[in-house]
């Protein structure tokens, strides 16, 4: 019994042992098919790839609304280490490893033993090594504080305030800004475009505000906008408004370059500025300021905070800048006459009329005719200028003549554009005689002057023309400097020296008619503004570039050819009478002559040109084709190697757009070509002809033909 239940229990114990085993098994195999191990395996690789998924979208995010973290130099540098980055391989290296090879150094010591061999070698240095490494770590310690400064700016996004000179400029850039942007977006999207715009103008006394108008498209009857809809106009005096409270006077006057005694005392100190041309609260310009300073008061320490300005240039009294005058009694109530002044074509201007009770400062100063009033830059695309010459007052789209600032309408009668000429040429005239007065009353004050030097024993020469040194040395055009130390008279015919007495005395009975003529002059044109031909002026003093005069004296210098000295005094008052000079380069470069080619290749302009030209008739026709491919289609040569036609009336307009070019890269070049010319221009008879067409594009740019 007992052997059987042994083997009973034998055979149980492996009975269920084997149950186990299968059941284990079976639920091992149900288990990898409902979620088992197998399972559990692929989830682990899915949650792997969601983990990378997710993790590179995180870093996607990351790039892209990442900020930008500056790396800043942790400290100012020693004068140990600036030492040691200057002088390192020339004055320490050949010592230190030797001093190493022979102590057997462990590497991990060798830095430190460097830093402190190099320590005890400068401080053995002689004096001119330490004053050339203190040198170089001022320098550099500079150099940092301006980068950090420049990144702080840029991260920060802080922007430095503009000088007047730079807004300037680019207001005089914003009628080709703006034709480049609108032109095709006219085109692609065929819409028409409006544009109102205004602001501190740099140009006009105490930075009086002014606005503009622009328009794209017109219809099919040669009508903009502007035209359709009369009322448009009003909108100019509460746009105007909006002006003067958006830039108040403060704004205004930092951002002007004339200050007259109207400004306020107390805004002009907040402003930093002072009365005159380009004047600061320090007397100083900023370029100036003595670096060594120390003692500098709170006033100069505040003016040095201010942005780099242009350098001062002037003292005297500012000269007003295309102010128009203030309307009185009829011309105040009526407002059309007002009006007519400004826009110089009968056209009536809404934002100047007056006697509609009281209104605010900017209302009030549009009825004054402080500059803040509407102007077209063009109609239909054509004719945008907001260069040197732009009127003041509300103008609608008038006729071109010779002047840039009037634009084209469509279908205007040649009467109309001939009136406006007129009038511009009496305002010139009335200018020149002006220029006679101050003209006659200075010679009287010499002539005074004179006669009491010769009371005392002394000598007064009396003189006009100025010396030229025969090794005159031109600067270089392209790196003009800012600073427009001379203000330049209109170029006026100079009345003979006044002849003295058999005793000595000038002769009174000769001031005397001079005196007369002046008054004379002065009133008739007192008589013509009171019969309200209003004409706007050509500004008389404008700020002359450094290089002006220079080049003048050296495209004078030898010169015995009456023509040639007309088109030098045309052409010095056509770059002082542009207020803005266009920075435009001359044309038709592939047609240059050679010899011209070559200075201008070399670049420099600092220097004389002394190009032989080898070949004169070769010069001549290249010259003549240039100079043709310069001219407008309208004037085109007629024949290859024949100058363009003469000017006529209808040339005025083609000519401002294609050849009214100022500043160094404009119009001096063709006068630096025919001065190159002039040396062999008696072996040519086309040089006489060539001066006198260039002479005659001066004249009509300066108003001075027929």
């Amino acid at each position: 019994m007992w052997k059987n239940s042994e083997e009973e229990e034998f055979e149980w114990f492996c009975l269920r042992n084997e149950e186990e085993r299968e059941a284990k098994a079976a639920a091992e195999v149900e288990a990898s098919k409902v979620g088992g191990r197998k399972k559990a395996r692929v989830q682990v690789k899915i949650r792997e790839r969601d983990d990378e998924v997710y993790r590179n979208e995180v870093k996607w995010e990351a790039g892209r609304t990442k900020q930008i973290r500056v790396v800043r130099s942790m400290g100012k540098l020693s004068e140990v280490q600036v030492y040691q980055k200057m002088f390192f391989s020339d004055r320490v290296k050949e010592t230190t490893d030797a001093e190493i090879a022979e102590r057997d150094i462990a590497p991990k010591q060798q830095l430190a033993y460097i830093n402190l061999r190099t320590a005890e070698i400068y401080a053995d240095e002689t004096e001119e090594i330490c004053d050339i490494v203190r040198a170089e770590a001022e320098a550099l310690e500079r150099e940092k504080e301006d980068t950090e400064g420049l990144l702080e700016e840029i991260v920060k996004g802080k922007t430095r305030e503009y000088t007047p000179h730079e807004y300037a400029l680019m207001q005089a850039a914003l009628p080709e800004i703006l034709k480049a942007v609108f032109e095709p977006l006219a085109d692609k999207t065929g819409w028409t475009f409006a544009l109102l715009a205004g602001g501190p103008d740099p140009t006009l006394t105490n930075g009086e505000c002014r606005s503009v108008s622009w328009y794209w498209g017109k219809t099919d009857d040669g009508e903009t906008f502007g035209d359709c809809d009369a009322s448009f106009r009003s909108a100019l005096t509460p746009f105007g408004t909006f002006c003067h409270r958006l830039f108040p006077e403060e704004v205004r006057l930092r951002r002007a370059t004339t200050i007259d005694e109207e400004a306020d005392a107390t805004v002009l100190e907040k402003a930093g500025r002072r009365e005159g041309f380009l004047e600061y609260i320090d007397g100083r310009s900023v370029g100036e300021k003595d670096e060594d300073e120390s003692d500098a008061s709170e006033d100069e320490q505040q003016a040095s905070e201010e942005p780099e300005q242009p350098a001062k240039t002037s003292k005297q009294k500012p000269t007003k800048a295309r102010r128009a005058p203030k309307a009185k009694g009829k011309a105040a109530a009526e407002g059309s006459k007002a009006s007519k002044k400004g826009g110089g074509a009968g056209q009536k201007g809404e934002a100047s009329k007056g006697g509609e009770g009281d209104k605010g400062e900017a209302e009030r100063n549009l009825e004054e005719g402080q500059g803040d009033k509407g102007e077209s830059l063009g109609g239909a695309g054509e004719g945008e200028n907001l260069g040197e010459n732009t009127n003041d007052e509300v103008q609608l789209e008038k006729p071109i003549s010779e002047y840039p600032f009037l634009t084209i309408v469509p279908g205007a009668s040649d009467q109309v554009v001939a009136d406006i000429a007129q009038l511009l040429r009496e305002g010139e005239e009335a200018v020149e005689r002006r220029a006679e007065i101050e003209r006659a009353e200075t010679e009287d004050s010499m002539q005074m002057q004179g006669a009491t030097s010769r009371s005392a024993g002394g000598d007064m020469t009396h003189g006009h023309s100025p010396t030229i040194s025969g090794e005159l040395t031109l600067p270089d055009p392209l790196f003009v400097d800012d600073d427009l130390t001379r203000e330049f008279q209109f170029d006026v015919p100079i009345d003979d020296p006044l002849e003295e007495s058999a005793d000595g005395v000038v002769d009174d009975m000769v001031v005397q008619e001079r005196k007369r003529k002046a008054v004379v002059g002065a009133n008739d044109e007192a008589i013509d503004g009171e019969q309200g031909r209003g004409k706007r002026l050509r500004k008389v003093n404008q700020e002359l570039p450094d290089w002006v005069l220079p080049g003048r004296d050296w495209l004078l210098l030898g010169s015995d050819d009456d023509l040639w000295t007309m088109c030098v005094h045309n052409w010095q008052s056509f770059e002082t009478t542009v207020m803005n000079p266009s920075g435009a380069r001359i044309g038709a470069a592939n047609c240059l002559p050679v010899e011209l080619g070559k200075w201008l290749s070399t670049r420099k302009f600092n220097t004389i040109p002394e190009i032989p030209i080898e070949d004169i008739p070769d010069y001549a026709n290249r010259w003549i084709v240039w100079w043709n491919r310069l001219q407008p289609a309208v004037r085109a040569g007629p024949e290859p190697g024949m100058l363009p036609p003469k000017l006529e009336r209808e040339h005025d307009a083609a000519m401002v757009g294609a050849l009214k070019k100022s500043g160094e890269w404009g119009l001096y070049i063709v006068m630096v070509s025919l001065k190159m010319w002039a040396g062999v221009r008696e072996r040519d008879g086309r040089w006489r002809s060539a001066v006198k067409d260039v002479n005659d594009c001066f004249e009509l740019f300066l108003g001075m033909s027929k």
